[in-house]
């Protein structure tokens, strides 16, 4: 692949990255795109086993939106900063 490449940013669902999100963004690196499963709600939910407790850690960020979308942008701000490796006009969501 010829660099710098274009970039996808994967968001989790409720419940964390896991391997739904690492499968997708595999994929999308398998096409020639720079894939970052994004971790927004940080490395404690990936601790959590019982569902209640990770409505209860998610809830956190779901009830501040500008919490929660100020996570978003730290994660496209990280693929941006590969700035040898990605063209910053070309990241998807």
């Amino acid at each position: 692949w010829q660099r710098p490449l274009p970039a996808v940013v994967v968001f989790p669902d409720w419940d964390g990255v896991n391997m739904y999100e690492k499968e997708r963004a595999a994929a999308l690196a398998a096409e020639g795109y720079v894939a970052f499963a994004a971790d927004i709600y940080g490395a404690d939910m990936q601790e959590l086993v019982e569902t209640q407790d990770k409505v209860e850690a998610v809830t956190k960020y779901r009830t501040d939106p500008e919490l929660y979308v100020s996570r978003m942008q730290d994660a496209i701000d990280q693929v941006k900063a590969l700035t040898d490796d990605v063209d910053s006009d070309e990241i998807a969501i």
